[in-house]
């Protein structure tokens, strides 16, 4: 299929999910009979005792998962890296009077009190048990079941909808983003197999943050069939498996990929560019340079959601398709 054919194909998937959202939104208002309800989590059980209607989120993508399941929360975390400090992707669905945004980097305990809660979601932002136990003095607070490494946007949105009394609608969401990996991999099989190196340039720590088959931000990359760069060391070439692995910039010739894959502010392009130990790289010079100075499309890794995936999925594969393309290796 013809690129074309197959983002026109996502973008009528993603109307069709939108549609089934704002289903999901006019309807929240349903049966009560679900309630009260209890959720376990890392710091033990939570009961929900009706349905919440004043739910402020915290973490990378929990107003996601709310808006996902027919609720925009009463507040929810500044996204400084974007126009009004707001996703792109939920900016035609807060509507106004806009939800109050916190500073992402605090928890502002004093602010989320004032705003009378029924629900605190928290399950991406790492709480620690005395960060939950204040939490828990305001409003029922829903937190992570996994370890800090392993919790993702799935194990959110389950939360989510379970704290709601959605789990049904979970469980369809989730199956949706399957579907939409499943006919984005098939459509683009000439990305399978395909080695990349995927992460951050680091300019103060002078390497590339790279990050590995086993991480979750290689999510995406994975889903479509791609594999991990091999990095040259003492012990032989290896796939790179860890979590994330910092790369000196004086080490980067040892990377062995068909596609590198940086994000980068917008202000460093020249000095990326320029940066001679990365055009030393095969896949550089020959057209395989994947840059992401949009940060929407970082935030898709870095704070997957099933939003986030619908909105970029179709950029990133028309980044990677280009990249594949100038390198011959779209055949």
């Amino acid at each position: 299929m013809h690129r074309r054919q197959f983002l026109s194909l996502l973008a009528a998937g993603g109307a069709m999910a939108g549609a089934t959202q704002q289903a999901r939104a006019t309807s929240y208002r349903g049966s009560d009979d679900q309630f009260p309800l209890r959720v376990e989590h890392i710091f033990g059980e939570t009961v929900i005792r009706q349905r919440p209607q004043r739910v402020v989120a915290l973490g990378w993508s929990a107003e996601d998962s709310l808006i996902d399941l027919g609720l925009v929360p009463v507040a929810m975390p500044r996204r400084q890296h974007f126009v009004g400090g707001v996703y792109p992707w939920n900016v035609d669905r807060v509507g106004e009077p806009k939800p109050y945004l916190f500073n992402d980097m605090m928890i502002d305990f004093e602010q989320i009190a004032a705003l009378k809660p029924d629900l605190i979601i928290s399950v991406t932002n790492y709480i620690t048990g005395k960060d939950y136990s204040r939490l828990s003095e305001i409003a029922p607070t829903i937190a992570r079941q996994s370890p800090v490494n392993a919790v993702d946007w799935r194990e959110e949105l389950r939360l989510c909808g379970a704290a709601l009394g959605r789990d049904s609608d979970a469980k369809e969401l989730l199956s949706s983003i399957v579907d939409l990996f499943e006919t984005a991999r098939t459509q683009n099989m000439s990305l399978a197999g395909l080695r990349i190196a995927f992460g951050n340039y680091m300019p103060r720590q002078r390497g590339l943050r790279i990050h590995g088959a086993s991480s979750k931000h290689f999510d995406i990359y994975r889903r479509l069939g791609m594999k991990a760069a091999i990095l040259n060391g003492p012990q032989g070439p290896r796939e790179m498996e860890k979590e994330e692995t910092l790369i000196g910039f004086e080490a980067i010739p040892e990377l062995e990929c068909d596609l590198l894959a940086l994000w980068f502010p917008g202000d460093q392009r020249d000095e990326v560019l320029g940066n001679e130990l990365l055009q030393t790289l095969d896949c550089v010079r020959s057209g395989g340079f994947v840059q992401f100075s949009d940060p929407a499309l970082i935030w898709a890794a870095y704070a997957a959601s099933s939003r986030s995936l619908q909105y970029t999925l179709p950029l990133i594969i028309e980044k990677l398709n280009g990249a594949a393309a100038r390198a011959g290796l779209d055949q």
